[in-house]
């Protein structure tokens, strides 16, 4: 993954918005640490096509927020189980969210109940073939 998880997690910790792509569940998890009435941002969106179109979506969804100072996008290219139970996980909350209150604990919970969904989704697709075309076909 990284070379120095340290030096990169301490890179990261003054973000406003945090963004990590999922590429193989074609989503990503979006923690926007702008207070808003007391309350974060925790969503699972499509992966934007560029941090300028996130942004975009995010003013659109939250006006009246300060402009987005810090943005970092995470690449996950491995399954979310490697991410949430080898601490992974765990050390990115330390430092890239502060909890504003018990809500975001339940935000962020749905959010990777969601993400999870959809893994299953695709795990199950690709056993049975759906959305995917055979290089051999039965002769």
């Amino acid at each position: 993954m990284y070379s120095d998880l340290n030096n990169f997690i301490n890179n990261i910790t003054d973000s406003d918005v945090v963004s990590i792509v999922f590429f193989n569940l074609e989503a990503s998890l979006v923690l926007d640490r702008r207070e808003q009435d007391g309350e974060v941002l925790i969503k699972v969106f499509p992966i934007a096509k560029s941090p300028d179109e996130r942004i975009k979506i995010l003013n659109k969804i939250r006006p009246g927020l300060d402009e987005v100072k810090n943005f970092i996008v995470i690449p996950w290219h491995s399954y979310l189980k490697v991410l949430t139970e080898d601490g992974v996980w765990d050390k990115l909350l330390e430092n890239i969210f502060y909890v504003v209150n018990e809500d975001s604990f339940f935000k962020l919970d749905d959010a990777i109940e969601e993400l999870e969904s959809i893994e299953r989704n695709k795990i199950k697709d690709a056993i049975i073939g759906n959305g995917y075309k055979t290089l051999w076909s039965n002769v």
